[in-house]
């Protein structure tokens, strides 16, 4: 296969990849990303934040 072919077949929905199927990775091997890193925190805060300016928006629209 030339580039452009392979190009267009990686553009394609139903295009084939050289996987191998019985490939298995263990926890780590399959992570993708640092982990540890507050995740679940800082989109806790970032929620409260921003349902508080809305809140604020809000009633401040209604004064």
């Amino acid at each position: 296969m030339t580039y452009p072919e392979t190009a267009r077949a990686a553009t394609q929905p139903n295009a084939t990849h050289d996987v191998d199927p019985d490939l298995k990775l263990d926890r780590q091997e399959a992570r993708q990303g640092k982990t540890g890193l507050n995740v679940r925190y800082v989109l806790a805060i970032s929620l409260a934040a921003a349902i508080l300016a809305m809140a604020l928006i809000y009633t401040a629209g209604t004064a």
